[in-house]
Order: structure tokens, then sequence, then C-alpha cells
């Protein structure tokens, strides 16, 4: 029987593969209690109305969509997720690496799957090789957009900044 080294025996690829699995359904369910459940980053009625009438005053055209009835009035106890609190929180160092842990872990797992498929079904050395040049190259740039995405989020100044709602409110 010939000895195969871990690089070569697909070991860690196959481990990793779990750890990111699972570290993605963790990550997924911080991701949707956060964006999802009713907790401090969501916003309540009166809030919204504040931020709703701001960009009424401001933009024509959301003041349009409001009188044709295409963005309505908040609900009592609804669960409100605006513009302004998705900003304050992507605006938070914690987040931004919570988001970024995210990434890293979906590429890897999701680009993992596909260097297995490659290796079971092209058997074309030069073929595989050009793929998997491809999908290194696809790698690096979803990783550059996502993580430019991800740093830079949270820096827009909407119509009524989100310190004033909160001023606004005590």
């Amino acid at each position: 029987m010939q000895q195969r080294s871990v690089k070569k025996s697909g070991a860690f690829g196959w481990y990793f593969q779990r750890v990111t699995g699972v570290a993605i359904v963790i990550l997924f369910i911080g991701h949707f209690w956060v964006q999802h459940m009713p907790t401090d980053a969501l916003s309540d009625k009166d809030e919204y109305e504040m931020i709703r009438e701001a960009y009424k005053n401001k933009y024509p055209d959301y003041k349009k969509a409001i009188e044709e009835g295409k963005i309505s009035e908040a609900k009592e106890g609804e669960h409100l997720i605006t513009y302004e609190k998705v900003t304050a929180r992507l605006s938070n160092p914690v987040w931004k690496v919570f988001n970024i842990l995210f990434l890293v872990f979906g590429l890897y797992h999701g680009f993992n799957g596909i260097f297995n498929i490659i290796d079971d079904y092209i058997r074309n050395r030069p073929v595989r090789i050009g793929i998997i040049s491809i999908t290194w190259v696809l790698i690096f740039l979803l990783l550059i957009q996502g993580s430019l995405t991800i740093i830079t989020a949270g820096v827009y100044q909407p119509p009524i900044g989100i310190e004033n709602i909160i001023g606004g409110m005590n």
C-alpha cells in the first residue's frame, strides 16, 4: 500500500469541509436571529415613521410610492428593519468580523465542494488545470468584492441619521 501525505490524501479538505459546515450553520443562525427576530436591532413604529417622513421630504419618488400605497405605514407590533438600523449595525467592527467569517467560511465550503467535483469528473489534465485556475480567480474576485463590501458597509449617511433618531426618542 502506498503512503500518501495529508496534502495528497485530502484529509484536511474533508475535515475542514465539516468544520466550515458547522460554522456556517452557527453563523447563519446568528445572522437570522439578529436580522429577523425582535431585538434592539429593529426599529419601533415611531422611529419608522420618522424615517419614512424624512425620506418622503427628501425624495419625490419615495413620496410617490407612499401615495401609491407601495410603502405602507408601520403596523402595531410589526418588527421593522430599517436601512438606518442596518447601516448602524454594519458600522460596528464586531459585525464586520462576523460577516467576514461568514464570507470566508462560505467561500471555502462552497469552492472546496466545487474542487471535489472537478477532481471527480474532469480527467483531462489541461482542462482540469484551466478550470481550477478560473475557479481560483473567481474565488479571489469574490473574496475581494465581499471583503470590500463588508469593510465599507455602514458609512452612508441617510437623510435622517440614526443619531438624530436615538436623540429624538429620549
